[in-house]
Order: C-alpha cells, then sequence, then structure tokens
C-alpha cells in the first residue's frame, strides 16, 4: 500500500493548476503523459485508488517498482494510453 495523501485528486495530479483558466489543460497533460510522482499522490488520496492493485494496472509496475523508482529519483512519465 500506499500513505493515504490528504488534498484533491485532481490537484496533486495536476500539481495545483487550475483547471478552469484553461480547458484543454487536461487534455494536454494526458496526452503528454502524466509524471508517475503525480499519479502515486493522485492515488494515495483514497483507499479506494488503492484497492485492486490500481498503481499496478496504471503504471504497468508493481507498486515495490514504483517506490524504488521514486526512492532512486528516476524521472518516469506515463505514456497517453496510461495517462488516460
Amino acid at each position: 500500500g500506499l500513505k493515504k495523501l490528504e488534498g484533491k485528486p485532481l490537484e496533486l495530479l495536476l500539481r495545483g493548476q487550475d483547471t478552469g483558466d484553461d480547458p484543454m489543460l487536461i487534455l494536454r497533460c494526458t496526452s503528454e503523459g502524466f509524471e508517475l510522482l503525480d499519479v502515486v499522490n493522485m492515488i494515495a488520496t483514497s483507499e479506494l485508488y488503492q484497492q485492486g492493485e490500481m498503481v499496478k494496472r496504471i503504471t504497468g509496475k508493481s507498486v515495490r517498482t514504483v517506490r524504488r523508482l521514486l526512492k532512486e529519483g528516476a524521472f518516469v512519465r506515463l505514456d497517453t494510453p496510461q495517462s488516460i
């Protein structure tokens, strides 16, 4: 599992960017691919998101591998299908 974080999932995923000013922001971010750390932070906001190995379903990597990548400081960007 992941440590639970406080905050709104979308705000964490978008690093606090306001979607109200730019309705195309989510589309652009999705096509560029979200950063792994931002996705993990979004998932960590809810126990519901953490059920059913959501991290593995989204990233294709185990929670253990994701933790190792984040600990190493690896910059990992999800591809478009993973971000969708």
